[in-house]
């Protein structure tokens, strides 16, 4: 297990108030909360500092970067310098020096990470961007000019570096350099240098691109580059990779300097439209308001590490805009899940490409099911309009599950094989959705919701439920530290792409059991991080999935469990976790879900109930409904709400008695475990959950994020 250093020094960095970097790193400790201006050109700025930012550190092992910092006059003072950095992908990969110092290597030890990002396992965990502080002693720095130095430490073979988005010295809590003195790359700006700006390097860069021979660590590869990326490149181009990043990966696959560069002109040359948030380091679809005021191309651009909030319990206030009350869910509507930001950031592009190709695996071949499916789709889509190839693509998902089905036999855990075979799934189901990205953005499918399923639909939406299959706990990867967060990630970007719109019958694309289960796995982490304002979000669209009005003989029809509305108010097990979270919060939300849930519940008869499919009036719900109404109970929901509760177990159950779980009735001895709620068994490719993470020590016991005093 990690452990990561924090001390007394955390708190003083996050009690001032700072904003660096526009267009880059303006999520930071608490002082990088504000929004960051628009792109800003690479022009010197006011000080006279020209230095670029970010600083790619990028190439072969033992690469080496140098930034010189604005001149400094009081280096007494200065007792910390402060990063972001993109792509510490495992712990060493990243060593700098000041001036002429020692060579300092970072790993989660040495560091001092804000809240999320030591909850979220720090380097190597979930957060592909991360922000922490590194002590410095006096000496470290001089009056004058600094230079830091930064090394690729090539540790794993897989990668070719890191990009350093900010940096400043820290004078205690005090940001040393205001933002005025750093500058930054525009994209916009780019073109392609001589010799590589004419028309016959661009079209021998594609040729490269997509027929060139490539290879990885001296073994020659089937795959060719347009294999693992969108088929024409424009991934690499909307997401705004630099010329170096391209041409360092080519060098990495086996081409030389002169056909890398040629590559870098192609992709630099397509014509894509500029996306000003699309960076590699932005997490895709990243939600924030406003989003869905811009074309539909922006939306894969998402709302930048900005959008991502320091504080889980902020998202409140988006789910609940009036505040959090009986009255404030409004199922006629959608919740808009594009447009709720969250504490949670999505992966950057580098996580949702492959490792490896599936023609690259132990049983690759051109004949692999898997890919002739998506060579169908592909040469269907071309001969038809936007709209039948949007209605065409809608069918093709459970084709596409087949071929999977057909081409990969799984072994059983035991299998000596079994790990390089969940590895091999894993790469597989990440080159589908890649391929499911280049359909949905090349044949502009993203907004084709209502003319397919109806108003009652999202419109900007995909059509599937690929995502959530990407978690390593549905792929049945090993365990490893951050496994259950992950998987909370990406059913997290599952619910923004494609959240079920009413039409949601099984685990697809939603697997509600799950999509509950694991964020509360992921409370179990170093720093005791709870995301319940992303439970209270999951409810919300738990209760709005069956509210569709059919009768419940239907598969899409109302199910009590979708919701799991008794992670609002849990027993002794998980009780512990939400000591973090305020009751009269708890309370406000519970009672602003539990009345729609209610709503919902009541519509339907005792025989209603009988005939439903996949639900069981046993003794379990019982047990279930009457833990439900007295844990709201101890948290002070309204006695109108706990009667309610309990008039739908009378009318449910009408031979028991039910007056135990009326308001202020002593609570039972023994507590519901909250996994009756989850499914009763996982599906074949889903281990059960690991044990919780033991618990490193924190010095100095100050937070990052305090809770709020007062409820949203």
């Amino acid at each position: 297990m990690k452990r990561f250093v924090t001390c007394l020094l955390l708190w003083v960095v996050t009690t001032t108030s700072w904003a660096i970097c526009p267009n880059i790193p303006s999520r930071g400790l608490s002082f990088l909360t504000a929004p960051p201006p628009a792109t800003v050109s690479s022009n010197a700025p006011s000080l006279g500092h020209s230095e670029i930012l970010p600083i790619e550190v990028l190439g072969p092992p033992g690469t080496v970067e140098s930034y010189h910092l604005p001149a400094l006059s009081d280096a007494a003072s200065v007792t910390a310098i402060y990063f972001q950095v993109h792509n510490l992908s495992f712990e060493g990969k990243m060593s700098f020096r000041l001036n002429e110092n020692p060579w300092r290597t970072l790993t989660d030890d040495n560091v001092i990470y804000p809240r999320p990002e030591a909850g979220f396992f720090g380097m190597g965990g979930i957060l592909d961007t991360l922000r922490f502080l590194v002590p410095l002693k006096p000496g470290d720095v001089a009056n004058g000019t600094n230079v830091v130095h930064f090394r690729f430490n090539d540790l794993d073979g897989k990668t070719v570096g890191y990009r350093v988005l900010a940096l400043n010295l820290m004078a205690g809590g005090r940001e040393v350099f205001p933002r005025s003195a750093f500058a930054y790359d525009d994209p916009s700006t780019w073109t392609n240098p001589a010799p590589y700006d004419t028309p016959e390097a661009i079209r021998e860069g594609q040729r490269i691109w997509y027929n060139e021979t490539i290879s990885e660590a001296g073994k020659t590869l089937k795959a060719h580059c347009t294999d693992c990326h969108a088929h024409d490149g424009r991934d690499l181009r909307y997401f705004n990779y630099s010329r170096r990043s391209i041409v360092e990966r080519s060098r990495f696959h086996g081409l030389t300097t002169e056909m890398a560069n040629q590559v870098a002109s192609y992709i630099l040359s397509l014509a894509v439209p500029y996306e000003k948030g699309a960076r590699p380091w932005n997490p895709p679809y990243q939600p924030a308001p406003g989003l869905d005021a811009q074309p539909v191309r922006s939306w894969a651009a998402g709302g930048g590490l900005q959008a991502v909030l320091e504080n889980d319990l902020d998202t409140l206030k988006y789910l609940f805009p009036g505040g959090a009350s009986t009255n404030s869910v409004d199922l006629t509507k959608i919740i808009n899940t594009r447009e709720i930001p969250l504490a949670v950031q999505f992966p950057s592009w580098n996580r949702w490409l492959p490792k490896v190709h599936p023609l690259d695996q132990r049983e690759g071949s051109p004949n692999d099911p898997f890919l002739k499916t998506y060579a169908n789709i592909t040469n269907r889509i071309r001969l038809l309009g936007r709209a039948e190839a949007a209605a065409y693509f809608a069918r093709q998902s459970s084709p596409w599950d087949a071929a999977s089905r057909r081409a990969m036999v799984k072994p059983a855990t035991s299998d000596p094989t079994y790990r390089t075979w969940a590895e091999e799934e894993r790469d597989r189901r990440h080159w589908r959705v890649v391929k499911v990205w280049e359909i949905m953005t090349e044949f502009e499918l993203e907004e084709r919701g209502h003319e397919l399923f109806g108003p009652e639909s999202n419109n900007r939406r995909w059509f599937h439920g690929e995502v959530f299959r990407l978690g390593p706990h549905v792929i049945g990867l090993p365990k490893y530290d951050s496994f259950h967060a992950e998987s909370m990630q990406w059913y997290q970007v599952q619910l923004v792409l494609n959240d079920g719109n009413r039409r949601n019958g099984s685990i697809v694309p939603i697997d509600w059991g799950y999509q509950h289960a694991l964020n509360h796995s992921s409370w179990d982490n170093p720093t005791n991080l709870t995301t319940y304002a992303v439970l209270a979000l999951n409810t919300a669209k738990g209760i709005e999935v069956g509210a569709n009005g059919l009768p419940l003989t239907e598969n899409h029809s109302w199910n009590p469990f979708k919701a799991d509305i008794y992670r609002l108010a849990p027993g002794n097990i998980l009780r512990g976790k939400y000591a973090t979270i305020p009751v009269e919060i708890r309370r406000q939300v519970a009672e602003a879900l539990l009345e729609p849930w209610l709503d919902q519940c009541e519509r339907f008869s005792r025989d209603d109930y009988l005939a439903k499919k996949n639900f069981k009036l046993d003794d379990k719900f019982r047990t279930w409904l009457m833990y439900l109404a007295n844990n709201f109970d101890e948290i002070g929901v309204s006695p109108v709400l706990i009667n309610r509760i309990a008039d739908f177990g009378v009318r449910l159950y009408p031979d028991d008695d039910w007056s135990k779980a009326r308001p202020g009735q002593v609570r039972p001895k023994r507590v519901v475990r909250e996994k009756t709620a989850a499914p009763k068994k996982a599906p074949s490719d889903q281990p059960k959950p690991a044990k919780a993470p033991k618990k490193p020590k924190v010095k100095g016991g100050a937070s990052a994020n305090p809770a709020p005093t007062s409820p949203p």
